[in-house]
């Protein structure tokens, strides 16, 4: 059997350092992988863009339409970026959240008719504002996460 002295030692650390250095397992090689899909994707997404105006400004012989559709279909192509899954997930939220914010108590008045009906309803309460500041502290707390996460 082979003895290993020290220096065949630090010999083997080192190859074995720059073996974990260099794969995938190294996250400063996976944020630069990551900026790249991003890059690629943004590319895409334009050219997937430009396509759609180009045939659909064709089709329909009009350079506004052409327009709407590139804006349409960037937009979409961008929120679709499997790398800004948080971001997605945090807009949604935050749409939800504020949008449910109006709907969550009303008041309808019912003033004397010919008919003879008079009365109040009421809907809603204290408990759906809560809600809705639930929804919106979780949208933060994805915006942090992406952000993080870029």
């Amino acid at each position: 059997m082979r003895k290993i002295n020290l220096y065949d030692k630090s010999k083997y650390i080192e190859k074995l350092n720059g073996d974990i250095n260099e794969g995938e397992s190294n996250p400063l090689n996976k944020r630069k992988k990551d900026k790249t899909i991003l890059n690629n994707w943004l590319l895409i997404s334009f050219l997937l863009s430009l396509l759609s105006s180009l045939i659909l400004g064709y089709v329909f012989n009009s350079i506004n339409i052409g327009l709407i559709a590139f804006l349409i279909t960037f937009i979409m192509m961008f929120f679709l970026n499997p790398t800004r899954r948080f971001f997605r997930t945090a807009s949604a939220l935050l749409l939800l959240g504020i949008g449910i914010i109006p709907s969550i108590s009303f008041n309808l008045l019912i003033p004397e008719n010919k008919f003879g009906l008079t009365g109040e309803f009421s809907f809603g309460g204290f408990g759906g504002y809560i809600m809705s500041c639930v929804i919106i502290c979780l949208a933060g707390y994805l915006f942090y996460l992406d952000s993080r996460k870029n």
